[in-house]
């Protein structure tokens, strides 16, 4: 047990210090804001003993630039989980923009993202394509944004038995994706903050292979650079190992950190 908790804890510290270690992240910025810089670190974790061993390690961070001609986004998350000392997590998820004018009302940006997910039997996962964004609603306490990306996928699967047969014999799935993006973020009563992002990702070369994306999260203020966060966020899968369910929902409580 010692073993596994100090795994976990070295992924969860390694996301958070790819993160916070960038010697430019330096100030708060949300989409009202005027600062060119925020990093943002979040950390939750739960371990139950007894009738039922269960230990689960996530941490993530971001780091924002936005400047009138360019801005960039990076975001990096890790989990790690064992039952009754077996890994059932070691999930880790890059996702990377760079943007052009990003203050206009309509803007593009080229999209990267990279992931392993050990709970889907993914070895590695690519997206990299392009895409652009309109600002429908921008003011102080509200910031609504639509999105469209096509992009190239490749995933490499730890196995080659498919829910759908057709894509059986191979480990490795390769196709064009678009993806339709929805992001709010909104500053409630009671000094509450709420932010939700949620998208859908159809093939456009198989009707059969998509997926969907949903995260909601709900933020008090502590302080200045510290908030209480709940975050709920389900996901969607329709070409996975016949072994691996398809959907996902994880509810958690956690401690946000910006600087």
């Amino acid at each position: 047990m010692a073993t596994c908790i100090s795994n976990g804890f070295r992924g969860l510290a390694l996301s958070l210090f790819l993160v916070a270690s960038s010697p430019t992240a330096r100030a708060q910025l949300s989409g009202a804001d005027t600062l060119r810089w925020q990093a943002q670190l979040q950390g939750a974790g739960s371990w139950l003993l007894g009738n039922v061993e269960r230990l689960l390690i996530t941490g993530s961070g971001t780091l924002k630039h936005v400047h009138p001609q360019w801005g960039f986004y990076h975001h990096l998350s890790y989990q790690y989980g064992t039952i009754r000392r077996v890994q059932t997590e070691d999930d880790l998820i890059s996702r990377n923009f760079f943007y052009f004018r990003p203050k206009a009302r309509w803007y593009p940006y080229q999209m990267t993202w990279l992931e392993r997910n050990r709970r889907r039997k993914i070895d590695f996962r690519y997206q990299i394509g392009l895409g652009g964004s309109w600002v429908a609603v921008r003011q102080p306490s509200h910031l609504l944004k639509l999105s469209l990306t096509a992009s190239v996928e490749r995933s490499d699967f730890q196995g080659q038995v498919f829910s759908i047969s057709s894509y059986d014999q191979s480990n490795t799935v390769d196709t064009w994706r678009a993806t339709l993006r929805i992001f709010g973020q909104h500053r409630l009563p009671q000094s509450l903050q709420f932010q939700y992002e949620c998208w859908v990702q159809p093939s456009l070369l198989a009707a059969e292979n998509y997926r969907y994306h949903a995260d909601l999260k709900l933020s008090l203020p502590l302080g200045e650079h510290l908030s209480l966060s709940s975050v709920i966020q389900h996901t969607y899968e329709n070409v996975v190992l016949v072994d691996v369910q398809k959907a996902d929902l994880y509810w958690t409580f956690g401690l946000d950190a910006r600087f």
